[in-house]
């Protein structure tokens, strides 16, 4: 729904991605006008304040060995 004032309909994926709190109304209606009993679903998306962090340990003998990392 658009802040509560009618339901909106969508052919294609909904994306969210603004960091805060959604209350989502949903429900479906198949090709023959069966409407479902509207569903709910709450979650937040929050600020990521931690760098992803990764560490590599290469075991082996100096020089014998090629090593590719990639980003």
């Amino acid at each position: 729904m658009n802040n509560g004032q009618s339901w909106l309909t969508y052919t294609t994926p909904v994306i969210f991605s603004e960091k805060r709190v959604y209350h989502v109304l949903y429900q479906s209606i198949d090709n023959m006008g069966n409407i479902e009993d509207p569903k709910e679903v709450n979650f937040t998306i929050k600020q990521d304040y931690f760098p992803p962090e990764t560490s590599v340990e290469v075991i082996g003998t100096k020089g014998e060995n090629l090593i590719t990392l990639a980003r």
